[in-house]
């Protein structure tokens, strides 16, 4: 999907990117199978894949600049600052498996801001 579509599914229906659910989850279900030792695909690949599908989501422009989403800034904003840090948190996991650690250094940094305020 990220090869023809740009970025990794939100919320995939009937072969459609639908784009109705909060963050971008689906980084979690793969980090999860790298962790489990299910890597048999281009590691690499899939980081871009990570890192590219996060940004351009509604309200995270505020969420990375402040590590937080207040509801000035958009709906939803608890949850989305929950699920962003969730969603940054997993992607530097895998990050820190395939040996990245800027990436690491950069998500972690965002996702601990956004637990302090």
């Amino acid at each position: 999907m990220y090869k023809q579509g740009g970025r990794l599914p939100v919320w995939e229906l009937a072969s459609n990117e639908t784009d109705c659910m909060i963050g971008y989850h689906s980084v979690s279900v793969i980090t999860d199978a790298a962790m489990k030792g299910i890597d048999n695909f281009d590691q690499k690949l899939m980081l871009e894949a990570m890192v590219k599908s996060a940004p351009g989501i509604t309200g995270l422009a505020a969420y990375q600049e402040h590590g937080v989403i207040t509801i000035d800034d958009d709906h939803e904003s608890v949850s989305k600052t929950l699920e962003y840090a969730y969603d940054d948190w997993c992607i530097s996991q895998f990050a820190g498996l395939v040996g990245n650690m800027d990436v690491v250094e950069h998500l972690l940094t965002v996702a601990l801001l956004s637990q302090c305020l």
